[in-house]
């Protein structure tokens, strides 16, 4: 098969010099809403040095207990292994799930469940459980 265009007589359109820019398709679902929203909240002296809840994934089963300490529950849910936090007024899951080639469960994703679903619920969650640990680590 051959160029339409010279098969109709007719010339073929200009290359473009280079690609052109694609913007960012705009961020959806409720769970990148109320990242973004967050993140625009600023943040105070002490929560700048604390890590994000994001930041449970990749890590492995002995790092998560490590900053969160046992967990409330673990409960198997076959490929994944879950592990529950009680806050006092949330809960926070996370889904470890094993590496494809059969190696360690890391952290795939979590999710933050509580009385009142607001948009920093995640963070606030992980944070106090955070300094529940960090007491309990001082005892």
């Amino acid at each position: 098969m051959g160029d339409w265009a010279a098969t109709l007589g007719e010339p073929a359109p200009p290359v473009p010099a280079r690609k052109p820019e694609v913007a960012e398709p705009a961020a959806k679902g409720e769970a990148a809403a109320k990242e973004q929203q967050a993140a625009a909240t600023p943040a105070t002296e002490g929560e700048k040095n604390q890590p994000a809840v994001g930041d449970l994934v990749g890590l492995d089963f002995a790092a998560v207990r490590l900053m969160l300490g046992a967990p409330a529950l673990e409960e198997i849910q076959p490929p994944a292994t879950v592990w529950a936090y009680n806050g006092s007024g949330c809960v926070l899951s996370v889904f470890f799930y094993p590496h494809v080639d059969g190696g360690n469960f890391r952290a795939l994703t979590y999710d933050v469940k509580g009385a009142k679903q607001t948009a920093d619920l995640p963070q606030r969650c992980f944070a106090e459980l955070l300094q529940d640990e960090s007491k309990a680590g001082t005892n």
